[in-house]
């Protein structure tokens, strides 16, 4: 007879879908399951001219699996191109840790021009005294195309004083029966490659629970977050959290924080132990703690939009965020834009203007939720039996832009969040200012409402995110509980454009803007955070 336990995480395989390939319904592994390492390469979906790119290669389960590294091949070619260039490297590597991670340098010279490129990585390795190959992984029943990386002529589209990050994301300290996460310091070097200045580490809570009153692994991932950063001056990482918490129908919701240096536990949908599914603390007990012991800390709702499916529900006791959860006034954010633009986005969009018209002083944030995912998205899709591969979630391909008064550091990255100086992207940037006698009031801003107000609107993007096609500013009227839109008119087909707009009628409220661009193949946008007008 099998297990309820063993039943239970068949169940949770299918609500994670993440690729660990171990794990077997009792006697049964599946199709699969294989007696070696999880073996994959990975490297950023997107780069520039004259960088170096980094290929990755990260090996789990190796103490259970030890396997010997041969040698590997790795071909580059531009794509629909016959020409390729190639590395061949004699690793001659004995591995046998849980984590193995190691490096390879793709030089510039590969990637000469703007454009799309194709990488291929091939291993010979030996394991269980038999001979092995793989191409890109070793995972069964998924594709093994060449890797896609966009060589882009410009850095991100950007302004002055503005950065761009990723603030949801895990690494390996996330990593149980069914997932796992990428090494903070590969992260953090594909994240460089990409353009990124800026990442928050936000592991699930009841990955980083183990058990102990010390909990020694918050502990270390703090240390390991420290010891990233001190190799990585020009680079700004923040510890966090995705904690589970609970809504106002008891149900378990998750909760980012940015920047705590305390650990706020959060086990209800973890599944420590069989239907154990009730949330460890309420939101609103969670918010406040964090308010009185880290109040540099940033609180956002995760994906609040989101709806888990029923299995989530049955099994983790799993719900969403509610109205009354989203009001908290000790919360900062709502992290609307979670690596893809889906229907939870656009409802959780249109559902955060709602809240803006009442008066709620919400901003938005973006991130990724990537498990690693630099370059393509590898799950299990029918548990024991099927994966499949896509490319959403990856790291930076949503992001948050910031502006930063003075250096890049710590402790000016979240006074700027703390600012709500932040912009959401998956492409271009649009910054708004107003200026009254000389004084200039930045987005996240408060100002008094005056006859006439002049707008500096500034917007950039470049030929990777297509030329500008669509600008928007908006008033949001708290009395009359509606947006107003203002004319804009724009140069067309340019990349980049600014304009002063002296606006006279503007009403109590707020003001955003929108910027829209498009290229050949996918249409791009930013949205600034409001500035207040009282």
């Amino acid at each position: 007879m099998i297990e309820p336990t063993i039943i239970y995480q068949s169940l949770l395989v299918a609500i994670f879908a993440y690729a660990e390939i171990h794990f077997r319904l009792g006697i049964f592994p599946g199709f699969l399951f294989k007696k070696e390492p999880e073996i994959i390469f990975d490297l950023p979906f997107r780069s520039e001219i004259g960088k170096n790119i980094p290929l990755f290669l990260f090996i789990k389960d190796a103490d259970q699996y030890p396997v010997k590294l041969l040698e590997v091949s790795i071909y580059v070619a531009e794509k629909n191109r016959s020409s390729k260039n190639r590395v061949d490297e004699n690793l001659q590597l004995k591995i046998s840790e849980k984590y193995f991670s190691h490096r390879f340098e793709l030089p510039s010279k590969f990637f000469p021009s703007a454009g799309i490129y194709e990488v291929t990585a091939e291993l010979r390795y030996e394991v269980n005294g038999k001979s092995k190959h793989l191409v890109q992984d070793n995972y069964q029943r998924i594709s093994h195309e060449p890797f896609e990386i966009y060589i882009a002529d410009d850095p991100l589209p950007s302004l002055d004083g503005w950065h761009w990050g990723d603030l949801h994301l895990h690494s390996n300290f996330t990593d149980d029966q069914v997932e796992f996460g990428a090494p903070i310091a590969e992260i953090v070097q594909c994240a460089q490659s990409m353009g990124l200045r800026f990442l928050a580490v936000t592991d699930h809570s009841f990955d980083l629970s183990d058990g102990t009153p010390s909990n020694k692994k918050w502990d270390s991932l703090l240390e390991e977050i420290e010891n990233v950063q001190r190799k990585n001056s020009d680079f700004v990482l923040l510890s966090g959290e995705e904690v589970s918490a609970g809504n106002q129908d008891k149900q378990n919701v998750h909760c980012l924080l940015l920047g705590n240096q305390q650990f706020y536990p959060g086990i209800g949908d973890g599944a420590k132990k069989l239907f154990d599914n009730q949330p460890t603390v309420p939101l609103p007990d969670l918010l406040k703690q964090v308010r009185v012991r880290d109040r540099q800390t940033i609180t956002a709702a995760a994906h609040p939009a989101d709806i888990p499916p029923l299995s989530q529900k049955l099994v983790l006791n799993r719900g969403h965020w509610n109205l009354e959860d989203l009001k908290d006034k000790n919360l900062d954010y709502w992290q609307i834009l979670n690596g893809k633009l889906d229907r939870y986005f656009l409802q959780a969009f249109e559902g955060w203007k709602i809240a803006l018209l009442h008066k709620q002083r919400i901003g938005i944030l973006a991130g990724t939720d990537a498990h690693g995912n630099f370059n393509c998205f590898r799950q299990i899709k029918i548990p024991l039996i099927k994966m499949v591969k896509h490319r959403q979630q990856l790291l930076g391909m949503t992001r948050s832009g910031v502006l930063i008064d003075g250096q890049m550091n710590r402790a000016n990255l979240l006074e700027a969040l703390r600012k709500k100086r932040v912009v959401i992207s998956n492409g271009p940037i649009i910054t708004i200012e107003i200026e009254r006698n000389g004084e200039i009031f930045q987005i996240g801003s408060e100002i008094m409402l005056d006859s006439i107000l002049s707008i500096h609107l500034h917007a950039n993007s470049s030929p990777e995110f297509g030329i500008l096609q669509k600008i928007y500013l908006y008033n949001g009227s708290y009395a009359d509980k509606k947006e107003y839109r203002f004319p804009v008119e724009m140069t067309s087909g340019v990349f980049s454009w600014k304009k002063t707009l002296n606006l006279a009628g503007l009403k109590k409220g707020y003001l955003r803007a929108e910027v829209y661009s498009a290229n050949e193949e996918w249409h791009y946008f930013c949205l600034t955070n409001p500035i207040w007008i009282e």
